[in-house]
């Protein structure tokens, strides 16, 4: 490249910083996240491993229910977090299993709206 250092030197010059020749090394990027496939696990242990990443990774409190049983337990999990405000999907799963109508009853949740943002 023509004039190359002194392309280098004007764009150095604009940052108001010294010339770098020289690449700086940037930090690895921080993964903790699994490097393994669970294809060859079977459902109860694939349920497991995402009940367990969900709770170590998402810190997040995961409960398996039967679906008879998801509205209660949501409605638990709900009080366990202290009643605070909440948010659910407009999903039709959850009002097929009457959790969105139960959590908008007990625990003063509200549907998003994804047209309202």
């Amino acid at each position: 490249m023509d004039n190359r250092g002194e392309f280098l030197n004007n764009v150095a010059q604009a940052l108001g910083r010294p010339l770098r020749l020289e690449p700086q090394a940037e930090d690895a990027p921080l993964n903790n996240y699994a490097n393994e496939r669970l294809t060859q696990l079977n459902q109860q242990q694939r349920c497991d491993a995402f009940i367990q990443f969900a709770s170590d990774v998402m810190l997040t409190r995961c409960e398996l229910t039967s679906e008879a049983k998801a509205a209660e337990a949501a409605i638990r999990l709900c009080k366990e977090l202290g009643d605070q405000s909440v948010v659910i999907s407009g999903d039709t799963r959850l009002e097929e299993l009457g959790i969105s109508e139960r959590l908008q009853q007990e625990c003063n949740a509200v549907v998003w709206d994804p047209a309202k943002g």
